[in-house]
């Protein structure tokens, strides 16, 4: 199911820890685009809540603008 889901592109990424008891996905999409595909592995996996990310531009472009808006203050 794990190379059919990055196949298809529904998944970015996908491993395990080397710890065996863990591991990780990366996904794109809402939190309604990504629920049907987490549910699948149910009873199998238990996931965090998903973790919004930023990506390198979003980021520079935050702190632009907080350094701006302390400059104004």
């Amino acid at each position: 199911m794990v190379k059919a889901d990055l196949k298809s592109g529904k998944l970015i990424d996908w491993g395990t820890y080397c710890d065996a008891a863990s591991g990780y996905c990366i996904i794109e999409g809402t939190e309604t685009d990504i629920t049907p595909t987490l549910l699948k592995w149910v009873p199998y996996i238990q996931f965090d809540a998903p973790k919004p990310i930023i990506n390198v531009d979003q980021t520079i472009e935050a702190i632009s603008k907080c350094a701006a808006q302390l400059k104004t203050k």
